[in-house]
């Protein structure tokens, strides 16, 4: 089943970390395309040894030019983007696939999500509660202009690192023509809203995502990830006036949709950021025991505790430079 899937692995300047995620994932039938930014690559021996299924790639330039490479090498049914030290969760993905592989008038499908991190002075993993609004995230409207304006006027990045069928992960990860769109995390809503134009998408219950804090954020390496232009910024800022007509004229066109329904549901994109408050995250803290069982208590979550347990012996194991996929 999870040969079905390609995963795409944008990283920079954090090796060890992607060479975990290769180790996790090298033996499980995944594609695994690691497009690595950084200015010096993987030493030439480490690369002979990734495994027929990992592609790895020099390119110390833009995502942009990064991620048109993996669109152009997509040959499996399901694509997904993967963060270098996030962690995706076997049995969630194969949970996903067989949702999709049933339901083909949904084009995306993602899990449940959970925040993780290593506490360094008590060598325990720890974590944390995110994106409390997956539970029970559907957009299934059979009208593209209603699914994207109630995704954006209701928004929860449920997309971004989805599951999707590859010829609308190709399409949404076109990033080339919005190169010139100069707002924060302009990558992440091109993606959310095409994707919800193209078809319906869903939240699985299960827990799919495990999303790494034990780096911090890359930032200013391009535009696009300098959080001082944001979006709700930019969008009234009579300065960026042409930029934003050219975004939604571009944005709409891919999708073929009239540029007013793209205009409305960003615009109810910025009243979102207006009126948003952060949702609630509870501490999930404490070493593997402690952990899953917090997590058994977040709402209606499944998940199997002995792959979970693995996962953080794998972590910790990693920190405490044990791991088979440090070096």
């Amino acid at each position: 089943m999870l040969n079905q899937l390609t995963l795409i692995m944008p990283t920079f300047n954090r090796h060890k970390y992607a060479l975990r995620n290769i180790g996790f994932w090298r033996t499980t039938g995944v594609r695994l395309i690691v497009l690595d930014g950084s200015a010096s690559p993987l030493c030439s021996d480490v690369i002979g040894k990734l495994g027929d299924a990992v592609f790895y790639h020099h390119l110390p330039c833009s995502i942009t030019e990064r991620v048109a490479l993996a669109r152009s090498m997509l040959d499996t049914k399901y694509a997904a983007l993967i963060g270098d030290d996030d962690i995706f969760v076997h049995s969630g993905i194969r949970e996903i696939i067989r949702f999709l592989d049933c339901h083909q008038d949904y084009v995306a499908c993602s899990g449940r999500a959970i925040g993780f991190g290593y506490d360094d002075k008590n060598r325990v993993v720890v974590g944390n509660e995110v994106y409390p609004d997956f539970v029970g995230y559907e957009v299934a409207s059979p009208s593209p202009s209603e699914r994207i304006k109630w995704h954006m006027e209701n928004y929860c990045p449920s997309l971004v690192y989805s599951i999707m069928r590859s010829e609308v992960w190709a399409r949404a990860f076109d990033f080339g023509i919005i190169r010139d769109i100069n707002f924060f995390a302009i990558e992440e809503l091109f993606v959310e809203s095409v994707v919800s134009c193209l078809g319906k998408s869903l939240v699985l219950p299960n827990l799919a995502w495990m999303r790494s804090r034990e780096n911090v954020p890359v930032r200013k390496v391009t535009k696009s990830i300098d959080a001082t232009i944001r979006f709700d910024s930019w969008w009234c800022d009579p300065d960026f006036a042409q930029e934003k007509k050219f975004f939604i004229e571009t944005a709409s066109r891919e999708c073929g949709m009239p540029s007013e329904h793209f205009y409305n549901a960003f615009d109810g994109y910025y009243n979102f950021c207006k009126n948003r408050t952060r949702g609630r995250r509870r501490p999930l803290s404490g070493d593997m025991p402690i952990f899953i069982k917090q997590l058994n208590a977040l709402d209606g979550i499944k998940f199997n505790p002995f792959e979970l347990m693995h996962i953080c012996h794998m972590v910790k194991f990693f920190h405490q430079g044990i791991s088979p996929y440090a070096d």
